[in-house]
């Protein structure tokens, strides 16, 4: 089975020119949403990656309608892979079951880990200057001690925005951070952060 994805970030986007892409390739069954790349939760995406099996294809119209983060893309394609499912990228030329496909793939790895270790660097400089300025205090009420000291780290980067996107997905917080997606969204909670990125990015 062929399958198309088509994703806008705004309600107020066509879904036209990828749908009329995906039609030409042959897709047999297209499912569409208008939400952000980085939204904790594309409801029409994971009902297409849950029904993917073994021999069927994956197409979209660019790799950013998979999300705006290397890593992201990364991480969904091996996914994709380890089920047995081709992807497929119309603008970039992508086929991850041909030679050149399969050597993309892996720069794409490499890029994806080389952006994350830059960010964990970052937010390891970042915590020391706040014990340096005596920045990283006790125990909020409510929170463990672990989670406690993940707070602030957890906000700026949840937070942080680069050309009006936010800067680290979901999946990118609970590997650097190393805490789970429901941990995440406690500390969220806990500091009064809304944590619909629809709404927090639209």
């Amino acid at each position: 089975m062929i399958y198309g994805y088509a994703r806008v970030s705004s309600r107020n986007q066509n879904l036209n020119l990828q749908i009329k892409s995906l039609n030409e390739y042959g897709c047999e069954k297209i499912y569409k949403e208008k939400i952000s790349g980085l939204e904790s939760k594309r409801k029409q995406f994971e009902i297409l990656h849950n029904l993917l099996k073994d021999g069927d294809t994956l197409v979209v119209w660019k790799l950013d309608r998979l999300g705006r983060s290397m890593f992201e893309l990364v991480e969904i394609i091996f996914n994709l892979k380890n089920k047995g499912v081709k992807f497929i990228s119309l603008t970039e030329n992508i086929d991850t079951d041909t030679p050149t496909g399969k050597i993309m793939l892996m720069f794409f790895s490499m890029m994806a880990e080389y952006e994350l270790n830059l960010k964990k660097e970052r937010i390891e400089a970042g915590q020391l200057l706040a014990r340096k300025n005596g920045k990283l205090g006790g125990r909020p009420r409510g929170l463990s001690k672990k989670l406690s000291e993940k707070l602030e780290d957890i906000k700026k980067m949840y937070l942080a925005k680069e050309n009006n996107c936010p800067l680290y997905s979901i999946s990118e917080i609970e590997k650097l951070i190393g805490i789970s997606r429901p941990s995440i969204y406690k500390c969220l909670k806990f500091m009064n952060l809304n944590y619909d990125r629809e709404q927090l990015f639209k």
